[in-house]
C-alpha cells in the first residue's frame, strides 16, 4: 500500500481501509465515515485534502492496522 500511496492515495487508502474494516464494495465517502474520524476529519477526507489522507495513513501505520 505505501508503494502506490504517493501516486493515488485515495486508492491507496481504499483498499487498506475495505481490508482493515472488512468492508467491500463501499465508495470512499462511506469508508471516510466508518474510519473513526471526526466530522471535519470526514469531510477534509471526502475533499481528498493532502494533510488528511496523510493523516489517516499515518494513523493506520501507528495503529499497525496495516
Amino acid at each position: 500500500m505505501l508503494d502506490s500511496y504517493d501516486a493515488d492515495p485515495v486508492t491507496a487508502l481504499t483498499t487498506a481501509l475495505s481490508l482493515t474494516l472488512e468492508v467491500d464494495a463501499v465508495t470512499w465517502d462511506e469508508l471516510a465515515q466508518l474510519a473513526g474520524v471526526t466530522e471535519s476529519q470526514r469531510a477534509a477526507l471526502s475533499a481528498h485534502e493532502t494533510a488528511a489522507l496523510d493523516e489517516l495513513l499515518k494513523k493506520l501505520v501507528e495503529n499497525r492496522l496495516l
